[in-house]
């Protein structure tokens, strides 16, 4: 029989392009709730989503990517429970942090490269707000 090994998934907030007056705010409810932030650099955009949430088995290599123009205010969740995000999203909400692109890693956007989860927050965006910002 074999056993299986269940890898656990850090709870992670990949963050990128958030505004220099809303940065102390996620800063502490991050705190508050004990979670791990890890902001992306432009530089990043070309790693895949599973990499920059410390995925195993992924591995650092990024493409050249070219950050998308409306990128502002993106925000990933990682390996957190239905109860953890909506705890942060409400401590959020509570604190007037306006994050207008939000995503949860999933089996399919890990392989992504972080600018491509971006490029499609955007489009999803656009499509439920009728092309407004």
């Amino acid at each position: 029989m074999k056993a299986r090994i269940r890898v656990q998934i850090p709870e992670r907030v990949l963050t990128f392009a958030i505004e220099d007056e809303m940065r102390p705010r996620l800063t502490a409810v991050l705190e508050e709730l004990g979670l791990e932030e890890r902001p992306v650099t432009p530089d990043e955009l070309g790693c895949k989503v599973g990499y920059l949430a410390g995925f195993y088995g992924y591995d650092g290599e990024a493409r050249p990517y070219a950050p998308p123009a409306e990128a502002r205010g993106v925000l990933c969740m990682s390996g957190m429970s239905d109860s953890r995000m909506d705890a942060l999203l409400t401590a959020l909400e509570r604190q007037g942090v306006d994050l207008p692109l939000k995503a949860i890693v999933t089996a399919v956007n890990q392989n992504w490269p972080f600018g491509q989860l971006i490029e499609e927050l955007i489009q999803e965006r656009a499509a439920l707000t009728g092309g407004k910002a």
